[in-house]
């Protein structure tokens, strides 16, 4: 019914955002905006009123291949700048070789680019991606055929993928296992932590 109306167990947010009440917390008066009925989800008009906040059917998109043959250990992470996404993995198809692939997101509609080998040889089964929001690139780790660790970036424009002429090893002579990065926007770094096998499979970082 329309008019004042006693809200139970729900804190009202601005905005329509409903937030869950404590136990205990008691009751508001509102006033109602609209038609509401017992057990409807409120929230808070700017208004100031009590308005019943309408669900929302999820879109989902069809599934779009970006690569043809098999694939495995697949990595991925997405440009919230550009709303761009890139998926590194060991192509199945191409000897195992080490490859991305950059697509872009618009709604519901994913569109992949060509697939780009980034290092021409067996790569190790772990790897691991992040953003680099400071530099507007992927940041890439991932581990060679003798278990050694590289690193480098890729650069995404729209669908293309231009890997970097630079692969630095850093951690060679030693078994890695595990590992895996992150960006740190803060201080404009990337963190790589990996398991080693010279250190009791202790984890170390980088």
């Amino acid at each position: 019914a329309t008019g004042d109306y006693r809200c139970t167990g729900y804190a009202l947010a601005s905005g329509g955002s409903p937030v869950v009440a404590a136990a205990g917390s008691g009751s508001s008066d509102l006033v109602a905006s609209g038609s509401i009925t017992a057990g409807n989800v409120v929230g808070l008009t700017s208004a100031g009123k009590a308005i019943v906040i309408s669900s929302v059917a999820e879109a989902v998109s069809s599934e779009v291949s970006f690569e043809a043959a098999s694939t495995s250990h697949l990595s991925a992470a997405y440009d919230t700048t550009n709303g761009t996404v890139c998926v590194v993995y060991r192509d199945g198809g191409n000897s195992n070789y080490f490859t991305g692939c950059a697509g872009t997101i618009s709604g519901t509609t994913i569109t992949w680019g060509t697939p780009v080998v980034i290092h021409s040889f067996a790569v190790g089964q772990e790897n691991d991606i992040c953003y680099d929001s400071t530099n507007d690139q992927f940041f890439v780790v991932y581990k060679g055929p003798s278990a050694e660790m590289y690193a480098t970036r890729l650069t995404v424009s729209g669908t293309t993928l231009t890997k970097s002429a630079t692969k630095n090893g850093f951690q060679t002579g030693d078994a890695v296992g595990e590992l895996a990065c992150t960006f740190d926007a803060f201080r404009e770094r990337a963190v790589v932590i990996y398991n080693r096998a010279d250190s009791g499979a202790y984890f170390s970082y980088c």
